[in-house]
């Protein structure tokens, strides 16, 4: 399988400034070929502010894209990385649409008009609340909409830089280490995470392949335990499809699943009916924390309870008691959370007990 990395810089923001050069530094590292888009210098003439200039820049940006990849074979099996700056991430967002395969997406201070384009959770966002293109607020609105991460800097601009040069350097210190991670992340296939099969035996998620799943962590004695129909209902609905949903009892929220394997898959049977697949009991944050749930946090943060829930308040309430900072981390919060994952193995959103199911089914039948 070959590794590929394309940077498309911003207008004037070329490859060899420190977001693009540093990301293309790690990318490389990491065993990726580094390719650098350029644009004709015609581009500097148009007007990032004009809509119409805008719409020239991105028809422009695509041809150099085309042009820079024009001896690459990018095929299926390639692992593709973009990484884009301002009005690139939307030439970059634009062109991974057309390819048609599967594209991981690193975007520098985006513009809204990216999101036009962008895939549902292929990705993760920097931006500043400083930005003077972009509204740092709308950004992390269509961040959440579209399922991709996002990492925000107070007092930084559409540079990611706030003046002050120690900041400035932790910040970028800061960035880099986040797109480390996420470059080595996509090295891990969701299919070869290992788990614990019901009766105790060893496997992975191999056998899904090619398939949309939906992964929860469940528990019986709790108050959104009655989604057992819901998830049911969906499993039977669309199973035919290609969908399949993969259950994790876990005790760790209010010990509301203290039974045995045993006694869990008798209390769904029985109360629900429920026959889709499930898994060992399992611990879904800190230290013991499954892999496959380390991997599915690392892809889908926590972004909040949904506000139309009668049930946010009491959850938010308990969870600040126990702990004043537990929205700053992505951890798992309560039981089921869901998480959904398109054909390719891609996390591709994450929907938190509260999350209206209405939505989630529209998202599975979207993927399907």
């Amino acid at each position: 399988m070959s590794k590929i990395a394309v940077l498309f810089p911003g207008k004037g923001y070329h490859c060899d400034k420190p977001l693009l050069y540093y990301s293309g530094k790690l990318a490389a590292e990491n065993g990726y070929k580094v390719i650098k888009v350029t644009y004709p210098d015609s581009m500097l003439d148009l007007k990032a502010s004009d809509t119409s200039d805008v719409k020239k820049f991105i028809e422009i940006g695509l041809v150099s894209a085309k042009n820079a990849l024009s001896q690459v074979d990018l095929k299926a099996d390639d692992k593709i990385l973009f990484i884009s700056k301002s009005i690139g991430t939307v030439i970059a967002a634009a062109y991974a649409g057309n390819l048609g395969v599967s594209v991981s997406q690193i975007y520098f201070t985006p513009l809204e008009q990216t999101f036009f384009y962008v895939k549902q959770g292929c990705g993760i966002v920097f931006n500043g609340t400083a930005d003077n293109w972009a509204d740092c607020k709308k950004i992390r609105e269509l961040c959440h909409e579209s399922s991709v991460g996002i990492m925000t800097f107070t007092g930084a601009n559409h540079s990611l830089e706030t003046g002050k040069v120690i900041e400035d350097i932790n910040n970028l210190n800061t960035v880099m280490k986040k797109v480390n991670e996420y470059i080595i992340g996509q090295d891990e296939s969701v299919y070869d995470i290992p788990v614990t099969l019901q009766n105790g035996g060893a496997g992975d998620l191999s056998e899904y392949k090619g398939k949309v799943m939906l992964i929860v962590n469940t528990a019986t004695g709790c108050g959104f335990t009655p989604q057992y129909r819901f998830l049911e209902e969906t499993y039977r609905k669309y199973k035919e499809k290609g969908f399949e949903i993969l259950d994790f009892p876990c005790n760790q929220f209010g010990r509301q699943a203290p039974g045995s394997n045993s006694e869990i898959q008798s209390f769904c049977t029985s109360q629900y009916d429920t026959t889709f697949k499930r898994y060992s009991k399992v611990d879904v944050k800190g230290n013991n924390a499954a892999p496959l749930f380390v991997f599915l946090t690392k892809r889908q943060g926590f972004k909040g309870f949904s506000l139309q829930s009668k049930d946010t308040g009491y959850l938010v309430s308990k969870l600040k008691s126990e702990d004043p900072d537990y929205d700053k981390n992505d951890d798992v919060k309560w039981n089921f959370t869901k998480f959904l994952i398109d054909r390719d193995g891609n996390a591709v959103a994450r929907y938190e007990a509260t999350d209206p199911v209405e939505d989630i089914e529209k998202d599975i039948a979207g993927l399907l």
